[in-house]
C-alpha cells in the first residue's frame, strides 16, 4: 500500500485499541485470543497492521478503518483469492480474511523490509524481485483488453479536472496536451502488484541462494488488480537509478529496448500520467505533503521525457 509501517513495539499488550470492536471481536474469535508483538499500522490511510502472536503461529493482522483502506483491503483479499495461494515461496499466505468486518490476517513471512537495510540498492534484490514479479504476473492466462486504455484515459481525464489546483500550470497544462494526442489502443492485462517498490519488499538474509544473495518476497497486494505489465515498473522508474530498474527487468525477462514504437511509448506514457497525477490527488486528500510532491515530481520527469 502507499507509505511505509512505522515500527512500534506495543511490548506484547492487549488487542490494540486501534481495531474496531467488531474486528477485535471478530479477531478473538476466531484466534482464540493472542498478543501483539508490535503495531506497524499506518494512521494517515486508516489502516491498523499488527504483528501478533498467536498459540504457535506468528500473525500479520490487517484491519481497515476507513473507506478507503476498506477498499484496499478488499483488493488485498481479491489477490489472496485470485492468484497468491499457487505462486508459493515469496508471497504472503492466508490465515483467514472477514472482508464483512474489514480482517485480513497472514501467516508472517520472515525478512526485514528492504527500504532503508543495506539491501535497498542491491542489484541482486532487485533481480530476485524481478522473478517474483514474472511469477505474478504469469499467474493467470493474458488477456486482451480493448477498452482498457480508453478508461485510464477517462480517469485521467477527471483526475486532471480535479487536480488543477494541486499542479504547477505548465505541468497540468502539458499533461492536458499529451493526453489529448493519445489515441487509446488494446493491451494485455495480467495480475499485477500496483505498488511495486522496496518497501514492499522483504529480505531475508538468513536464508541466501547459493551466490549469497538474500530470499526476497513481495508484500502489501492492496493495489492488486489486473493491468498492463508495465503498470508495474512505473514507480521504480521515477525512484531508483537505471541500473537498478535494468536488473528487475532482467529478472523480469523483459526485452531491454522496451517501449518500442508508438504503441508501446503510448500506453507507456499514459500510465506514468495517469500515476503521478493520482499520487498528487491521494497525498493531498490524507494529508501527505512530501508524497504529493513526489507526485509532481514523476509528472515533471514524464513530461520531460516526452
Amino acid at each position: 500500500m502507499m507509505g511505509g509501517p512505522a515500527d512500534g513495539d506495543t511490548g506484547g499488550a492487549a488487542p490494540s485499541a486501534s481495531l474496531l470492536p467488531t474486528q477485535a471481536a471478530a479477531l478473538d474469535r476466531r484466534l482464540g485470543g493472542y498478543e501483539v508483538v508490535a503495531d506497524l499500522s499506518w494512521p494517515v490511510q486508516g489502516t491498523t497492521v499488527l504483528d501478533v502472536r498467536a498459540g504457535r503461529d506468528r500473525l500479520i493482522v490487517k484491519a481497515a478503518t476507513s473507506p478507503w483502506s476498506a477498499h484496499h483491503l478488499g483488493r488485498e483479499i481479491r489477490a489472496h483469492q485470485e492468484v497468491l495461494p499457487r505462486l508459493g515461496d515469496g508471497f504472503p499466505r492466508v490465515h483467514h480474511a472477514d472482508p464483512e468486518v474489514g480482517l485480513l490476517v497472514t501467516h508472517r513471512l520472515p525478512g526485514t523490509l528492504a527500504q532503508g537495510s543495506p539491501w535497498e540498492g542491491d542489484a541482486d534484490v532487485f533481480r530476485r524481485a524481478g522473478r517474483l514479479l514474472a511469477r505474478l504476473h504469469g499467474a493467470a492466462p493474458p488477456v486482451v483488453d480493448t477498452e482498457h486504455e480508453a478508461r485510464v484515459a477517462a480517469r485521467l481525464d477527471r483526475d486532471l479536472t480535479e487536480a488543477r489546483d494541486l499542479l504547477p500550470k505548465r505541468d497540468h497544462r502539458g499533461a492536458v496536451e499529451l493526453l489529448a494526442a493519445l489515441t487509446p489502443g488494446p493491451v494485455l492485462l495480467v495480475p499485477t502488484h500496483g505498488d511495486l517498490q522496496p518497501r514492499n519488499w522483504l529480505v531475508d538474509p538468513d536464508r541466501r541462494d547459493h551466490d549469497g544473495v538474500p530470499a526476497v518476497a513481495l508484500i502489501d497486494f492492496g493495489r492488486y488488480d489486473r493491468r498492463p505489465w508495465f503498470s508495474d515498473l512505473v514507480r521504480l522508474h521515477h525512484q531508483v537509478p537505471t541500473v537498478q530498474v535494468a536488473a528487475l527487468r532482467d529478472g523480469l525477462d523483459v526485452v531491454a529496448d522496451w517501449p518500442s514504437g508508438d504503441a508501446d511509448r503510448g500506453s507507456w506514457l499514459l500510465e506514468n500520467l495517469l500515476q503521478s497525477v493520482r499520487t498528487v490527488i491521494w497525498a493531498t486528500g490524507v494529508g501527505d505533503l512530501p508524497f504529493a510532491d513526489q507526485g509532481r515530481a514523476m509528472l515533471r520527469r514524464t513530461l520531460a521525457e516526452w
